[in-house]
């Protein structure tokens, strides 16, 4: 019996609820009067917890709806202490997974990470973030694993598998090399997030035709540009969803020209083929030389098609050089934001982008049907 079961009716009693479990999605619930109420326990400080029920209660103050809030106790605390141990309920709402083949959902993903985005300035300015909850500097881990895939590359140089491995480390230098010169003037904003957001952690309601966020508790503060490349990332590289997540998120949010820079560098880092290059330096090498040579390929040209495109999008500024070049010193630019859009379950007239030949790289974890 886990510990929250054995707690159940002590937990359930600081809310004033009935503790008769509800197991959904996988998840111990119990019923409220306004839904479920998902039962999480807890390891980290009480300020911790406090901050992050606290920015979950002024985004949606500010209108962003998505999000699973805290649930306080009868006595106003965001969590419950029962013999030394802390647990907190929080909203559940229940639905289909999310998926990047649905043009819908990639766009109400996206608005919905754009206003949390944009909110963030306000909101952390009122709720200072505990150091527990910044993110570390992503370019910082990823330098020192690809320190260990340089080790262990000396032992693999023959053929294709050789070819393969050196510029998988290419890619990872460089993209590492552009982020820490573009940083030393501006390192994109720091925002409200969620760690390594991916489609199939957010929900569908055809209630209301939204999508919701459950595991919005385990928020903390990055870059935007790691959250927007991360989720690109995991959607698979498709091209005409890709454009759609874009133009939703920079809606909401609009992006500076070193933010863009910033992005299109994180996405030149080999995060596909992350785990192999891992095994590589075990000792316990997978990597299918021919074939990543050529997806490394495919890559390459859709970062360059994706960088022409970006620049079509309406109220998007990228700056006019390449990626490799790095912007002289500049004040940053805000871009003005445009009305927020509405969603809308249905579309009236289909939008077509400039098709890009399909590749195979980069499939994400939620897709059901992606090509």
């Amino acid at each position: 019996m886990s510990t929250k079961m054995a707690r159940l009716a002590e937990i359930a009693a600081q809310y004033s609820l009935t503790a008769s479990p509800l197991p959904v999605d996988n998840e111990l619930c119990l019923a409220t009067r306004d839904g479920l109420a998902a039962v999480h326990d807890y390891t980290g400080s009480t300020e911790e917890i406090t901050w992050a029920g606290s920015c979950l209660e002024q985004l949606k103050k500010r209108g962003i709806k998505g999000l699973s809030l805290f649930i306080r106790t009868v006595g106003d605390s965001f969590a419950a202490e029962v013999n030394q141990s802390k647990f907190f309920l929080t909203e559940y709402f229940p639905g289909t997974a999310c998926d990047s083949s649905n043009i819908f959902e990639v766009r109400a993903i996206a608005r919905l990470l754009g206003q949390v985005h944009a909110a963030s300035e306000e909101l952390l300015y009122l709720l200072a973030c505990p150091p527990t909850r910044v993110a570390p500097a992503w370019r910082e881990v990823a330098r020192e694993r690809a320190a260990y895939w340089r080790l262990a590359g000396h032992r693999y140089r023959q053929g294709d598998r050789g070819e393969a491995v050196r510029q998988l480390l290419r890619c990872a230098e460089e993209s590492l090399n552009r982020v820490e010169e573009l940083v030393r003037y501006y390192d994109g904003a720091r925002v409200l997030t969620f760690p390594h957001p991916t489609f199939d952690k957010f929900v569908y309601m055809s209630v209301g035709h939204q999508v919701c966020l459950n595991q919005a508790y385990d928020c903390l503060v990055d870059w935007s540009y790691i959250s927007v490349g991360h989720m690109l990332v995991d959607g698979g590289y498709p091209n005409d969803r890709v454009l759609h997540f874009l133009a939703a998120y920079t809606n909401a949010h609009p992006l500076n020209a070193t933010e863009w820079q910033l992005l299109f560098a994180y996405l030149l880092y080999p995060h596909e083929w992350v785990e192999s290059l891992d095994e590589l330096a075990r000792g316990r090498p997978n990597l299918k030389g021919r074939e990543v040579l050529s997806q490394l390929q495919d890559k390459a040209e859709w970062l360059d098609w994706l960088q022409e495109q970006v620049q079509k999008l309406p109220g998007v500024e990228v700056n006019s050089s390449t990626i490799s070049e790095v912007p002289p010193p500049q004040p940053e630019i805000a871009l003005p934001a445009a009305p927020t859009e509405k969603p809308q379950p249905t579309r009236l007239e289909k939008i077509v982008w400039p098709l890009f030949p399909k590749i195979s790289i980069g499939k994400g974890k939620g897709s059901r049907n992606r090509p």
